[in-house]
């Protein structure tokens, strides 16, 4: 009866422990599969955070190259405008040059042509004068005084027509010499200026190309 009983007590003490010992198993189980989902929960979310700051990293860039290209169009078509004006205002200071040009051409022919008319007019009264001449001559040699007093009347008519009438052309002819003085003047005055601008623009340009080598 009594090993019976010790029998009976060795078994429940088996089953005991045998229960005892699943339970641990299962519960270190149980811990080990609860840490690596722990882990790869974390891993995971760091994964996504990189990943969050890579694009992040990669739209700011984005922008700043956008606002880059932006800038630069800008700056481009900044440059477009000044440099259309500048071709404008060039142009129109050509079209002023050549009209220039054109009065000072049209002044020397003036006056070329006016020195010609000066010229066949003294000719003309000078041969008008020579045949007066020989008339009083001719008339002196037969004693008419009365003619030779007409034709010295002619002749001081003439004279005195002549001379104001080359007075008058010496007053044109002044004048004339006058504008073309002052038209190359003008123009020795948009030349310089001109020179001017060119200096200017191309001290812009050292500087700009200074400031982009610095860069």
């Amino acid at each position: 009866m009594k090993r019976t009983i010790f029998s009976i007590l060795i078994v429940f003490v088996l089953i005991f422990t045998s229960a005892a010992v699943s339970a641990k198993g299962k519960g270190k189980a149980k811990g080990s599969g609860s840490g690596k989902g722990v882990k790869s929960a974390q891993k995971d979310k760091g994964r996504r955070a990189e990943k969050g700051e890579s694009e992040k990293k990669q739209r700011k860039e984005k922008s700043k190259q956008q606002e880059e290209q932006k800038q630069e169009k800008e700056e481009k078509e900044e440059k477009s405008k000044k440099a259309k004006g500048r071709e404008k205002g060039e142009e129109e200071k050509a079209e002023k040059r050549e009209k220039e040009t054109a009065r000072g051409r049209d002044h020397k022919q003036q006056l070329k042509a006016l020195e010609e008319q000066m010229t066949r007019e003294e000719q003309k009264h000078q041969k008008r004068l020579e045949g007066l001449s020989e008339m009083r001559t001719k008339a002196e040699a037969d004693g008419d005084t009365k003619r030779v007093e007409q034709i010295d009347r002619r002749i001081e008519r003439g004279n005195s027509r002549y001379e104001q009438k080359h007075q008058r052309m010496e007053e044109k002819k002044q004048k004339i010499l006058k504008l073309i003085e002052e038209s190359k003047a003008k123009a020795a005055g948009r030349d310089k200026e001109k020179d001017d601008e060119d200096e200017d623009k191309d001290e812009k340009e050292d500087k700009t190309e200074s400031k982009k080598n610095k860069k």
